[in-house]
């Protein structure tokens, strides 16, 4: 089995999000997508509870075959890629795994630690945004650019997300209280 492995910190997880993992299945090269939350933002940022932003992952993905939410971090507790690709290899030893990323990291790979191992473990599969810098291997094209932070910003103030956000993400957002007044 080949699954894309698509980490991030879907705080929350948009339209946008769920467009990556549909261009990834797309692509022929996997059997599923997995959506990966991160525990603990590699960069400090201050999310929302994890436990918060798998709920929301699970609802976005719930009757969608084929793409599935992946809670694993917060077993690890670790932002250490290869530290969870180890721990997902050991865990799923009949699964080829690839790594879903947006073109935009490529340019930032000799940036990473460990990279040629984390690159053994899971080859990345690269997704195009809009309006990026084309790279010199294979990448899949995404129409729709949607920012967790745009989403973010118009929940804070009131405005409409509807045509950003899953309706069960959306509810959950309203039901919970999240992201209310917080620019």
């Amino acid at each position: 089995m080949r699954i894309g492995l698509y980490g991030g910190t879907f705080d929350p997880p948009h339209l946008g999000h769920l467009e990556v993992a549909k261009t990834a299945l797309w692509s022929g090269e996997l059997d599923a997508v997995w959506f990966l939350p991160c525990w603990i933002h590699a960069f400090g940022k201050k999310p929302i509870s994890f436990n918060n932003r798998v709920n929301m992952c699970q609802l976005m993905v719930k009757d969608i075959p084929k793409i599935h939410v992946c809670a694993d971090e917060g077993e690890i507790k670790s932002t250490s890629s290869v530290v969870i690709l180890r721990y997902l290899q050991k865990k799923n030893p009949d699964i080829s795994f690839r790594l879903v990323l947006g073109t935009d990291n490529y340019w930032t790979m000799n940036e990473w630690n460990d990279l040629l191992e984390v690159t053994t473990i899971a080859c990345p599969l690269w997704v195009e945004r809009p309006g990026e810098s084309r790279i010199p291997c294979k990448s899949y094209p995404l129409h729709n650019l949607i920012s967790s932070t745009e989403v973010r910003d118009r929940l804070a103030v009131g405005k409409d997300v509807n045509e950003l956000l899953h309706t069960k993400v959306e509810e959950f957002i309203v039901q919970e209280g999240l992201y209310q007044g917080e620019k």
